[in-house]
């Protein structure tokens, strides 16, 4: 029986081959044999004959379930009132700093549209027509079906809209930075 065990053994990929044992003997021997790895074989859900005993696998999947029964509560309480967005699409500029937001799809549409935009920006020489113009685009987004998300500073596990504010200093913002380039 162990020429055949090695003779499996060596058809693994060599990273299962480094992380498997096996075992011959009874099954309290291979039992014991565990536990000399440091493997708690009460986790196994067997009795003492080798059979899966169906009361511990009960009581273990009760005690998955309530673990995560908990966990999901928990992620619901920290949600806030407002509705949470999960996952942006591909409409949606995020904001944050770094090249993962600025390869968003979003946020590559969003320049494309303000490169378009930037010669009539450029024309504007008063600070408060600079401030109208950033307002209509933020609506004009707004209409296409665009949303300006930021991740939520409790969590930083979902994503929630800013302000018409905090979107018209975000265009503010790139303008000007197109406008240095």
């Amino acid at each position: 029986m162990k020429p055949l065990a090695n003779v499996m053994l060596v058809a693994l990929p060599k990273e299962m081959r480094l992380r498997t044992k096996i075992h011959f003997g009874s099954h309290i021997e291979c039992l014991y044999e565990l536990r000399s790895y440091g493997i708690p074989t009460k986790l196994l859900q067997l009795d003492l004959d080798g059979n899966p005993d169906q009361d511990k696998m009960m009581a273990y999947l009760q005690r998955t379930q309530d673990v995560e029964a908990a966990f999901y509560k928990e992620y619901e309480e920290a949600l806030p009132s407002q509705d949470c967005i999960h996952f942006p699409s591909a409409k949606d500029v995020v904001l944050g700093r770094g090249r993962p937001f600025q390869s968003h799809t979003g946020n590559i549409r969003f320049m494309e549209f303000l490169e378009s935009r930037k010669s009539e920006y450029d024309a504007i020489s008063s600070r408060s027509d600079k401030t109208s113009f950033s307002t209509a685009r933020v609506q004009e987004l707004k209409d296409q079906g665009v949303r300006f998300l930021k991740r939520d500073d409790g969590t930083g596990l979902f994503w929630t809209q800013v302000t018409n504010t905090a979107a018209r200093q975000k265009i503010a913002m790139s303008l000007r930075n197109l406008s240095r380039r």
